[in-house]
């Protein structure tokens, strides 16, 4: 045998991240809502692969066929594994999760080698078999899949970090997202190839990529491309089904089968659902309500065992306890009363035809004279008022509840209660345009026993999210601010993109590199010009974009009836907060600034600087008002436009930008000057609608003006 490459072969893998980057954040698939989902997360696993010598990790899914016979077909990401010389490298790590909410890692399976099938990198899909079929002892679930109606909900089930197994909730819609996506690899993505995912509970990380994301009915839709962590991207089953690519190896260009062509016997089939092999190994797993409960209340314990389990057996420890209504040790879900105050151990046994499986809960229950009542929210605190008409929250701790609103809140909101759950929604009659707490009280009893829980949910809308509410800014440091939940108002402007550099005064960059996107959590801010004549502006703190704009009124911004003085994305390329450069203004007039999250809509917290300059000759981007202004001519324009301007008197080589209304850059050339004059002629097909024009010269001065084109 030859060992061809050897990766983090000197230190096992689990032994390097035990105990380092475990986070709050995640959810653990053995928890909560994660109990519901025990099937599926058998069909989840991570790998590592090596490729240029270099090890990584990824998560990806055992995915069944319409024969449902246990091929190991094997669902990950094109950007994790897209030749077969790396599928050869891969060691999948399976079962690899807590043994129980929190406990101590299970001993994981692991399974090497196999061989590349087909990929495409349009939707970043890639399908594998290994080499091996996963053994009983590893448990194996081959997930459905479904690439028919869109999905109501979404689950996803990964390894972030290569942490154990995680899960991930979208209670809401799935939304096909309908522009091209831009990757920091500089590859792009059709519109429509992707789910956009938000997720309500649960975020993704990195070796996250690959992992599927699974719809109400339990079948996988795609898998993990990028994204944020709770603002995921993942390819389409439905888009990859027949959409296969080309790879170029060695020269030789390779033609892979189609996705369907392995899935599926007819390429007309919709959905199949999973397949769990029958000579599977048990899988114990059960769920303990409360932690603190009432000596003498009726106590469920619930099993949520896999793989054909049919035998159960409950120990407890102390053994005072009893099993009532009927039930005993041997039930699959007793009910049981702790005769005495202490602390409990549970264990439950169980099995199938082809083995048995434990689990322990040492000292899960502590019986006594009092029971602790919590909740969970969804929307969860911080969550954006804008995007949820409902909260839900959810008890726990007790065996029924009571629900009531604080004064203050039941002015605005309505509730509805249902057992342990509680949804809160805004009335009809009330008007909210600033961030909100809903506080409450839930008071529940078990037994003999009571507790209190006092709920606090905030509910985030930023107060300067519209043009109309733009916050005033002192001359100095002002902040700190947010653009948290800021949302794009209808008609907002938006700058002019710069395909070719985010470091100019005249444009933000091009985060997708498709001219799109580049407003999406804006927040706005006003001054009065100082009696110097100009200003310069410094947005700091995470990485923003900034512009200027002066019109005669925040409505007529909105109208399109303004002049954009200076936009700015990047101070340079190594430092991503804005600064806008000396800019002339009028004093005593007003006008208004616009802040973004950079890198695609990045939210989080700033400062805004705004300093008294002194009056420079001429702006980076002129006032129409100025002698410097901008003339354009005929308008409406039809074949043609001529651009006049003092600046252009006799320059060679000025640079020529037209945007459409959108602030893609669709036209760009450099050009000389007649006299004072630029002219441009339309030989492009471009619709009926507002332009905007810019031009700079070799000693960086710029003019720009919106016309209107009709032919």
């Amino acid at each position: 045998m030859i060992i061809n490459q050897v990766s983090l072969a000197y230190r096992d893998l689990h032994e390097m991240i035990s105990g380092d980057v475990q986070s709050a954040s995640y959810n653990d698939v053995n928890c909560g809502k994660g109990l519901e989902w025990q099937l599926e997360k058998h069909a989840v696993s991570k790998y590592t692969f090596v490729e240029d010598g270099s090890g990584s990790y990824c998560s990806g899914a055992l995915i069944n066929n319409s024969k449902s016979d246990g091929t190991p077909y094997f669902l990950t990401a094109h950007h994790c594994v897209s030749s077969n010389e790396v599928a050869k490298t891969i060691t999948a790590w399976f079962n690899d999760e807590s043994k129980g909410c929190g406990l101590n890692t299970e001993n994981y399976k692991k399974l090497s080698g196999a061989k590349l099938l087909t990929t495409g990198n349009e939707s970043d899909f890639t399908l594998i078999e290994f080499n091996e079929t996963p053994p009983p002892s590893c448990q194996p679930y081959y997930a459905g899949w479904d690439r028919g109606a869109s999905p109501l909900s979404a689950v996803s089930i990964h390894h972030p970090e290569r942490l154990p197994k995680k899960i991930s909730f979208e209670d809401d819609k799935p939304v096909s997202y309908e522009y091209t996506i831009g990757w920091t690899d500089y590859t792009t993505s059709p519109a429509n190839s992707h789910w956009e995912v938000i997720f309500e509970s649960g975020m993704t990380g990195g070796g996250s990529s690959g992992s599927p994301l699974f719809n109400e009915n339990r079948r996988i839709i795609g898998q993990l491309h990028g994204g944020g962590d709770y603002d995921s991207y993942y390819g389409k089953i439905s888009y990859s089904w027949d959409n296969s690519g080309i790879t170029d190896n060695f020269l030789n260009n390779i033609k892979y089968n189609e996705l369907w062509e392995y899935l599926s016997e007819d390429k007309n089939t919709q959905f199949i659902d999973g397949f769990t092999p029958e000579n599977n190994q048990p899988e114990a797993v059960l769920n303990i309500d409360y932690e603190y409960v009432c000596k003498g209340a009726p106590i469920p314990l619930n099993d949520h065992s896999v793989f054909n389990v049919n035998k159960w057996n409950w120990k407890i420890s102390p053994t005072t306890v009893s099993f009532i209504e009927g039930t005993s040790p041997d039930s699959q879900n007793p009910i049981v009363r702790f005769k005495e105050p202490g602390s409990y151990s549970i264990t439950l046994i169980v099995e199938n035809a082809y083995g048995k499986d434990s689990v322990t809960h040492s000292d899960a229950i502590i019986a006594g004279s009092s029971i602790n009542v919590s909740y969970q929210s969804a929307p969860q605190s911080g969550t954006c008022f804008l995007e949820t008409d409902s909260v839900q929250i959810i008890a726990s701790g007790a065996s029924d509840y009571q629900w009531k609103l604080n004064e203050g809140t039941f002015d605005f909101f309505d509730l509805s209660s249902s057992e342990n759950k509680a949804i809160i929604k805004q009335n009809s009659s009330s008007f909210i345009d600033s961030t909100f707490d809903i506080e409450g009280i839930i008071i529940g009893h078990q037994g003999t026993c009571t507790d209190t829980s006092f709920y606090n949910i905030q509910l985030v809308m930023p107060t300067n999210d519209d043009i109309a509410n733009a916050k005033p800014l002192q001359f100095g440091e002002n902040g700190p601010f947010n653009n948290i939940c800021a949302s794009i108002e209808p008609n907002e402007p938006v700058p002019p993109v710069d395909v070719d550099s985010c470091t100019t005064q005249t444009d933000w960059c091009d985060e997708y590199w498709t001219g799109e996107n580049i407003v999406e959590n804006s927040v706005w801010f006003s001054f009065y010009a100082p009696e110097a004549g100009a200003v310069s502006i410094a947005a700091t703190g995470m990485d923003g974009q900034i512009a200027l704009y002066e019109a005669s009124s925040h409505t007529e911004i909105l109208n399109g009836n303004y002049t954009l003085l200076a936009a700015n994305d990047d101070i340079s390329d190594s430092v991503y907060t804005s600064f806008i450069e000396t800019v002339n203004v009028i004093p005593d007039e007003m006008y208004w600034l616009q802040f973004d999250g950079s890198a695609g809509g990045t939210e989080g917290e700033f400062n805004i600087t705004l300093n008294e300059k002194n009056q420079t000759s001429s702006n980076r981007i002129t006032q129409n008002a100025n002698i410097h202004s901008l003339k354009i001519f005929p308008q409406p324009a039809q074949n043609y436009i001529i651009a006049e301007s003092g600046i252009l008197i006799k320059q060679n080589n000025v640079r020529v930008k037209i945007y459409n209304n959108t602030g893609a850059l669709i036209y760009t050339e450099k050009t000389s000057t007649n006299n004072n004059q630029v002219l441009i002629d339309f030989d492009k097909k471009w619709n009926n609608g507002i332009y905007f024009l810019s031009i700079q010269t070799p000693e960086d001065e710029f003019v720009s003006e919106r016309f209107i084109l009709k032919k």
